[in-house]
C-alpha cells in the first residue's frame, strides 16, 4: 500500500486534487474524500490479504492428502510455535494401534520453559493413525490457531490436537 499511497500523517502533492467535500465517517468526524477512499482501500487491502492467505493455506494443505481438514482453534491460553515436533510426533506414533476412543499422547519441552501437548484421538475401531493425517491435521493447527486447536482430515478416524501450555512437562511416571 506504501507503493500507491503516501504516509497518511503527511500531505502529498502527487495526489489528484479532490474538491473539499467530505464524508461522514462516524460520530461526527468528516475526512477529505480522498483520505476516506485511502482508508476504505487499505481496509480492503487488509481483507484481501487475509483471504489469500487462506485460500494459498488450504491450498497447500489439500494437495497433501487429498481430504480437507476440519478445524477447530483454542482461543484462550497459552500461544506458541509447536511445528518443530509435529514430525517427530506423527512419526513416532505409526504403527501403534489405538483402541477406538483412545488417545495416544507426547509432551515436548520448549527452549522458553513453555511446552506442546500433543493427542491424537481415535475415534472409531482400533488402528493406527496415518502419518499423512497427523501431519496435515497438526500443521494445519500449526499455521491457523496461535493458541493450538483440535482438526480432523476427512476420511480418517483420528482427531488431532497441537496444545502449547506453561510450564514443563511432567516426568514419566514408573
Amino acid at each position: 500500500m506504501s507503493a500507491l499511497f503516501p504516509a497518511r500523517s503527511s500531505v502529498s502533492t502527487s495526489w489528484p486534487e479532490v474538491p473539499c467535500k467530505s464524508t461522514e465517517v462516524s460520530e461526527g468526524v468528516s475526512i477529505p474524500n480522498a483520505l476516506y477512499l485511502a482508508h476504505k482501500l487499505d481496509y480492503i487491502m487488509i481483507t484481501f490479504g487475509n483471504l489469500l492467505r487462506a485460500v494459498v493455506l488450504s491450498m497447500a494443505i489439500r494437495p497433501s492428502v487429498g481430504q480437507g481438514v476440519s478445524l477447530s482453534c483454542i482461543t484462550t491460553g497459552t500461544a506458541g510455535d509447536c511445528s518443530d515436533f509435529i514430525a517427530p510426533f506423527c512419526q513416532s506414533i505409526q504403527g501403534t494401534i489405538i483402541g477406538q476412543l483412545n488417545t495416544i499422547s507426547q509432551c515436548f519441552n520448549r527452549a522458553n520453559g513453555t511446552r506442546c501437548d500433543l493427542f491424537a484421538l481415535n475415534q472409531n475401531t482400533a488402528l493406527a493413525p496415518p502419518e499423512a493425517a497427523c501431519t496435515t491435521a497438526l500443521q494445519t493447527i500449526s499455521a491457523v490457531c496461535g493458541q493450538g486447536g483440535e482438526a480432523v482430515v476427512a476420511g480418517t478416524t483420528f482427531q488431532f490436537t497441537l496444545d502449547p501450555n506453561l510450564g514443563e512437562c511432567a516426568p514419566p511416571t514408573a
